[in-house]
């Protein structure tokens, strides 16, 4: 009797919220564990990322619901344990941690910091997962499970001057918990630094495939990399004779000079094709 309003209501409740275009002008924490460069040298550029569909926004949104129920959690066991100081936002500005480097052409935003008295300063990243990906997490370790996660966390401790990350990992099925500390690597975080400056220098960027199979298909800039989609206004940044400088500027090679004022010689960046 009601097929037709069900059917009608679902498909609209499906949909959900209007399809997302993600897009930013800095590579993140969270970009780094891309093991392809041109996707570093898309997303520094702010070109377009895939639209998200309906159902990802839904996830991405509970995540951050989740996020708060975590901290309050954190901040629970405070009452129990006076040995740390935790700190869910930057008490200097009330707002989300922020870490930047070369000129904010690389940033980060952690979920908290916990001090102890000892002077020591940690980091604190919360990550939900689903039940499969959260027991492989807890059986081998954040390191193995998840190496995008792990990058991040060593971004962020190099960049914040922290010496460890406490790793929170919230199961979506069950509510359980996995906490792992994670100790500072200045030699990977190094290699971490050395691919952003890839990045930012733009004519070494390359293509992790030759082709648009296989990881490519995963890669949140395959339209921008493989389609042709891109940004809906030029600015040299977005120029393929524009290098990202350590001071935050833009360098224009072709006129080696800086990059203040799109010309006639403007062409959309293109990372180089593996052959």
């Amino acid at each position: 009797m009601h097929t037709d309003f069900i059917n009608s209501f679902k498909d609209t409740l499906e949909e959900g919220k209007t399809r997302s275009v993600w897009r930013r002008d800095y590579i993140g924490a969270s970009d780094i564990g891309q093991t392809c460069d041109a996707a570093l040298g898309f997303t520094l550029r702010e070109f377009p990322g895939n639209p998200f569909p309906p159902h990802l926004l839904r996830i991405f949104e509970l995540g951050h619901k989740i996020e708060d129920i975590v901290v309050s959690d954190i901040m629970a066991t405070l009452e129990k344990d006076q040995d740390f100081i935790f700190e869910p936002v930057d008490p200097k500005t009330g707002r989300q941690w922020d870490h930047r480097m070369f000129g904010g052409h690389f940033v980060c935003h952690p979920d908290g910091r916990i001090r102890f008295p000892d002077g020591r300063q940690w980091m604190v990243e919360i990550k939900s997962m689903n039940e499969k990906k959260w027991e492989d997490c807890d059986r081998r370790g954040v390191a193995m499970s998840h190496p995008s996660y792990y990058d991040q966390m060593q971004t962020q401790m190099g960049m914040s001057g922290s010496s460890a990350t406490l790793f929170v990992s919230y199961n979506k099925n069950t509510s359980a918990y996995v906490v792992q500390v994670i100790d500072f690597d200045l030699i990977h975080y190094s290699s971490l630094l050395a691919r952003v400056e890839i990045a930012m220098d733009g004519q070494q960027s390359m293509k992790k495939s030759p082709s648009k199979k296989g990881w490519c298909n995963w890669c949140s800039k395959s339209e921008a990399c493989w389609e042709g989609s891109i940004p809906d206004t030029k600015r040299c940044q977005n120029c393929q004779h524009a290098s990202a400088q350590k001071d935050g500027d833009w360098w224009c090679l072709k006129h080696e000079t800086k990059a203040n004022d799109v010309c006639s010689s403007h062409t959309w960046w293109e990372p180089k094709r593996k052959s």
